[in-house]
């Protein structure tokens, strides 16, 4: 994922083909215990198309290894950030 920096207000704003939001709604979802509601309220959606979204990201991640290669970084980046390893 060439934008793994990308700024929040880019990952929060609605549209197809948004990978990189929906990789955000993935990472958001593995790591931490929110609902999907809850998730979705982030986000600006519902939960149901959380759920949907994380589907779509889950088939993606089982048929293309580079994919599922770029989500290990932004859950590495995501743990590095959360225990104030990195700025």
């Amino acid at each position: 994922m060439q934008n793994v920096n990308k700024k929040e207000e880019e990952l929060l704003r609605k549209g197809k083909g948004k990978r990189e939001r929906q990789a955000a709604i993935y990472v958001s979802k593995i790591m931490s215990n929110a609902k999907n509601t809850e998730i979705g309220r982030y986000f600006g959606i519902q939960g149901s198309t959380v759920s949907e979204a994380l589907k779509r990201i889950e088939n993606r991640i089982k048929r293309e290894g580079k994919f599922r290669k770029e989500i290990e970084v932004l859950k590495n980046n995501s743990l590095l950030n959360n225990e104030g390893l990195t700025q």
